[in-house]
């Protein structure tokens, strides 16, 4: 996770990055463990002004930040209401 952070943030790697990032969530890696990490992805992504209303990547943010409110939603209840 920390590679995909340093790279997320970044416009002309966003959409690669973010696709990890989705694979991630997909195959249950993000876990009440590793939830900080995935968090730190999500606001590196954000690091950026601006960028999720660049028309080439939108449809990305779009995709990565749904897929990550139901898996952080329920993960983060586990989490914090054992």
């Amino acid at each position: 996770m920390q590679k995909i952070t340093s790279h997320i943030g970044n416009r002309s790697k966003f959409s690669k990055a973010s696709k990890l990032a989705l694979q991630l969530i997909e195959a249950g890696s993000v876990k009440p463990g590793t939830i900080s990490h995935f968090f730190a992805v999500l606001e590196a992504s954000m690091s950026s002004p601006g960028a999720c209303n660049d028309p080439s990547v939108r449809a990305d943010y779009h995709t990565l930040f749904s897929a990550a409110q139901g898996v952080t939603e329920v993960k983060i209840l586990r989490f914090y209401c054992p």
